[in-house]
């Protein structure tokens, strides 16, 4: 979405903003939804806090509606409270955006309850949403049991329906249950959801590599790390490399867009030859992991100074005394 997007809308939220003045029973609906679109927009081109303004109003007018004709409008409200919870993580607001996760989970189990089919999914997906805000406040038990209760309904899913989206959505859920246990110091329970994620993006990639092998070799290199983690070094290096492989793979075709992920996976990489004494073997992957950071910073010296700082580090702590 670019900025010459954003008059567009908000030409609409005015049009339905007069409009509802005189006629808020029609057009009240209407400015709260262009509210919540024009609210995606400015965030998209990075004007945040005129979006938070934005999702705040719209807010205020879905409750208003929600008050009179709760089956309608509750689904609008819940969207918008999920929209203001992802805006404010995203801007590290992240005690202020736990109330209104909370809130969109609410709602969308009371709206579950009475149309499972049409709002199920949404409850599993504001969960995900909701374990991950638990999981920034450092509140780990709490964001597993929405993880939790999130990899449950998608499961349900796809017993009823496996198609390829709702296994995607599982597998992303499934990350949601590992990461908390991780944080909790559980590591040996951690693995089974990793593994779990590693065999679905697996399927999936079987049938449509351009879009899942990325999947696949984030979820490859995430095992590699829960395996280290539970001090299984030997076991962490076939993901590790498997991970490399299709990061490699992926960088040729498109460089400005893999090339980080090949670094970072070699680096990966290199540790767990050197956690398991493969010291030697380490040195290529952690040299090549350092040249790729410092091709990178040359071009973003923000964004890559310190992964080129940590690559060389872990290149010196390699080198033969």
């Amino acid at each position: 979405m670019s900025a010459a997007s954003i008059p567009t809308a908000e030409e609409a939220v005015d049009r339905y903003r007069r409009l509802a003045e005189t006629d808020a029973a029609t057009y009240l609906p209407d400015l709260a939804n262009s509210l919540n679109n024009l609210a995606l927009d400015l965030d998209r081109v990075g004007s945040s806090e005129q979006a938070l303004s934005c999702l705040e109003e719209a807010i205020g007018h879905y409750r208003r509606l929600a008050g009179t004709a709760a089956g309608t409008h509750l689904p609008g409200l819940a969207t918008s409270l999920h929209n203001l919870a992802c805006m404010r993580r995203d801007r590290g607001r992240h005690e202020q955006a736990l109330a209104p996760a909370q809130e969109a989970v609410t709602i969308y189990r009371q709206l579950a309850e009475t149309d499972p089919g049409n709002h199920l999914y949404f409850l599993a997906s504001k969960l995900h949403h909701l374990a991950m805000a638990f999981t920034d406040l450092g509140r780990h038990e709490q964001a597993l049991a929405a993880a939790e209760e999130a990899v449950a309904i998608h499961r349900q899913l796809v017993e009823t329906d496996p198609d390829t989206h709702h296994l995607a959505v599982l597998a992303i859920s499934l990350n949601a249950v590992e990461f908390p246990l991780a944080n909790l110091g559980r590591h040996e329970q951690a693995l089974a959801p990793a593994q779990e994620a590693v065999t679905i993006y697996r399927q999936l990639a079987e049938t449509d590599p351009d879009t899942d092998l990325y999947f696949l070799a984030g979820a490859l290199n995430t095992l590699a790390i829960r395996f280290a983690e539970a001090g299984r070094h030997e076991q962490a290096l076939p993901p590790a490399r498997e991970a490399v492989t299709i990061y490699r793979r992926l960088a040729k075709a498109d460089p400005d867009g893999h090339l980080p992920d090949l670094a970072g996976a070699l680096s990966r990489l290199a540790t767990c030859l050197a956690d398991t004494d493969r010291r030697e073997q380490a040195l290529a992957p952690a040299q090549e992991a350092v040249d790729h950071y410092r091709h990178l910073a040359q071009a973003w010296p923000d964004r890559y100074d310190s992964d080129a700082e940590a690559a060389a580090a872990l290149l010196n702590g390699l080198a033969p005394s």
